[in-house]
């Protein structure tokens, strides 16, 4: 779980460098308070659907997505005659700089992250929410301490 730890630290500190976000943190179920445990624009990391294939033992390759939740709350109308309309784009413009950011980003532990999707959540509050996911993987090296064992398998025969 180290290099899921990582991942999760390393995407945290690249967020920090796009402009605009408020609140950049490792999703726990923030949005879920009332009030919210975040300042708007926020983005919240977090793994999600990790599967892990063996290669040659005692090796591992583990495919996972990454979500990236992207809340602002909605402070501007958006109707066509609104004198302040693009400013209803803002989360839009936020994932696109996002995306910019994180999307094929060269990594020595993990491979580039790809964009796979976006989802809109729709909630009843004032909050404007989008689930980024990306797709990564990694390869899982055994620990230091850790012991080698062959099975030998039990094969049976029949005449």
């Amino acid at each position: 779980m180290e290099t899921l730890k990582n991942i999760i630290k390393t995407i945290i500190a690249d967020l920090q460098d796009v402009e605009g976000l408020k609140y950049i943190d490792k999703d726990w179920g923030q949005l879920s308070y009332d009030p919210p445990a975040v300042k708007y624009p926020c983005a919240l990391v977090d793994v999600a659907n990790v599967e892990y294939q063996p290669l040659q033992a005692p090796k591992e390759m583990a495919d996972l997505d990454i979500y990236i939740t992207v809340a602002n709350l909605r402070l501007t109308p958006s109707s066509a005659q609104c004198k302040r309309k693009n400013d209803s784009f803002a989360t839009l413009d936020l994932i696109e700089r996002i995306h910019q950011k994180l999307h094929l980003t060269p990594n020595e532990k993990y491979a580039p992250l790809v964009r796979v999707r976006v989802e809109k959540e729709l909630v009843d509050s004032g909050e404007e929410i989008y689930r980024m996911i990306y797709r990564t993987s990694y390869k899982v090296e055994p620990q230091a301490n850790t012991t080698k064992v062959t099975i030998r398998p039990a094969i049976y025969a029949s005449l």
